[in-house]
């Protein structure tokens, strides 16, 4: 598995949404995907925590661009509440 230089892999089998935002995705390119500003994936994670760490409204940016990157990512754990459909 090849590594973005910037981005460490996440070494946990259970990754939390904190570690999928900070360090798989980065905070600076989940900004771009959702057209917000650099600091808004760290207020998304202080105010809902792993509970839904992004705004459902931002789930088909978020799907749509890690798939046009093929990054891997865990919808089940970004956007708990659509577990199963985003499969």
């Amino acid at each position: 598995m090849s590594e973005d230089a910037c981005h460490a892999a996440v070494s946990v089998a259970n990754p939390t949404a904190r570690e999928i935002i900070l360090k798989v995705i980065g905070a600076k390119r989940l900004a771009a995907w959702c057209d917000v500003s650099e600091a808004t994936p760290y207020q998304w994670l202080s105010r809902n925590g792993d509970a839904q760490p992004i705004p459902l409204d931002y789930a088909a940016k978020v799907v749509a661009s890690a798939k046009a990157e093929q990054l891997d990512i865990r919808t089940d754990i970004l956007f708990p509440s659509l577990a199963g459909l985003l499969a």
